[in-house]
């Protein structure tokens, strides 16, 4: 039998306790996934998978209702052939993913807000067909999109392992230069790393794949603001600080909050108007204070989790979390002006570039691994 696999058009939320699983493509009904053998079997497929495998995994007693859970899925849509999709349109599959991944997101939260509401004793009454609770449906769903990360992961891993072995083929590793979050602007000579496609794809919140001291420059514009403070925030310096080599120098651009809370408190309409030229992308009719808290991380959408802002840094914050990371020789400096001839780069990220009555709207900032380790 074909390899099947949950199509990235399905779309799994919780309605009255129950998930409901369902393909707007589909002419089929949603399916409702009450029993708990039915969460688990949707798992199993979270990568391709051939049904005739998993079938005497299953208890007997459950083999026929594996058998007529699989078959009403594939004619919902829940489950498709693994050969079919990949056959599809990339780029659509991509959009797809990130699609039900914000819906996701969008629906954990409000499933959060739902459960605060109720009593304790309300949520512990709450049983769905087969007698499980919130707790347990929770749990079956939790393990799912565990294993389902856990296996992205290893692709992931996989993936990285093989890019950086066509590096070190050419030498690149060796005094590396890392490009953390390039977007589409490649530095020449450097290992421009951010999400696909890039030179290196990475999900940068994870440790970087690289050896210990490894590194001679790191170069992070407008980076650290899209990644939650302080814990993973720090990870990031920390990480970067151990593959710098001792005296290695990074340099991180972020927005700088103090020029917009100065901004927003005179009023200066003048600066925000200046920021809508260079983000052209920007709601109209928002106020000041929507601007400003926006930029500032402030109530960003869950389903927008990877592209806006979680934190806002001024100069002291941002030395404060290098000095915990382990860095030292921390300044402050200005665009384009890195006292190293090879990180005065800034003209590779419009973001950085960006500026409002002479003055740009970004922090500069650079500093050193220690030669030495510290002392305890």
């Amino acid at each position: 039998m074909a390899r099947l696999v949950v199509s990235p058009d399905a779309i799994v939320r919780v309605q009255r306790g129950t998930l409901i699983a369902h393909n707007g493509h589909a002419p089929h009904p949603p399916v409702g996934l009450a029993d708990s053998r039915a969460i688990a079997i949707l798992g199993m497929f979270a990568s391709p998978t051939d049904p005739a495998t998993l079938r005497p995994r299953v208890a007997p007693s459950g083999q026929e209702f594996f058998d007529g859970l699989v078959a009403t899925l594939q004619r919902a849509g829940i489950l498709v052939e693994a050969d079919a999709l990949a056959a599809g349109d990339a780029a659509e599959d991509a959009r797809t993913l990130q699609k039900q991944l914000g819906l996701l997101a969008r629906v954990l939260a409000d499933l959060a807000a739902d459960c605060a509401a109720l009593a304790p004793e309300a949520l512990r009454g709450i049983a769905l067909q087969d007698g499980l609770g919130v707790p347990q449906r929770l749990e079956a769903v939790v393990r799912a999109v565990g294993d389902l990360r856990g296996r992205v992961i290893e692709a992931a891993d996989f993936a990285a392992r093989e890019r950086l072995q066509e590096l070190a083929a050419t030498g690149r590793l060796h005094d590396a230069m890392l490009h953390i979050g390039a977007g589409g602007h490649h530095l020449p000579g450097w290992i421009n790393i951010d999400a696909h496609p890039a030179d290196l794809a990475l999900n940068v919140g994870r440790p970087l794949p690289f050896a210990d001291g490894t590194a001679r420059f790191i170069f992070a514009s407008h980076v650290l603001e899209h990644l939650y403070y302080p814990a993973p925030a720090l990870r990031f310096l920390a990480d970067c600080l151990r593959v710098l080599k001792p005296g290695g120098r990074i340099r991180l651009i972020v927005p700088d909050i103090e020029r917009y809370i100065r901004a927003y408190a005179d009023g200066d309409q003048a600066f925000f108007d200046a920021r809508r030229e260079i983000w052209k992308d920007l709601p109209a009719g928002r106020t000041l204070l929507e601007e400003f808290l926006t930029y500032a991380g402030a109530g960003p959408d869950p389903a927008a989790f990877l592209d806006s802002h979680k934190y806002a840094y001024d100069y002291p914050t941002l030395q404060r979390m290098l000095e915990r990371a382990g860095f030292v020789n921390i300044e402050r400096s200005e665009y384009m002006a890195s006292s190293q001839a090879e990180l005065r780069v800034d003209d590779a990220s419009a973001v950085a570039g960006a500026s409002a009555a002479g003055r740009h709207y970004s922090l500069f900032v650079e500093a050193v691994r220690p030669l030495e380790p510290a002392r305890p």
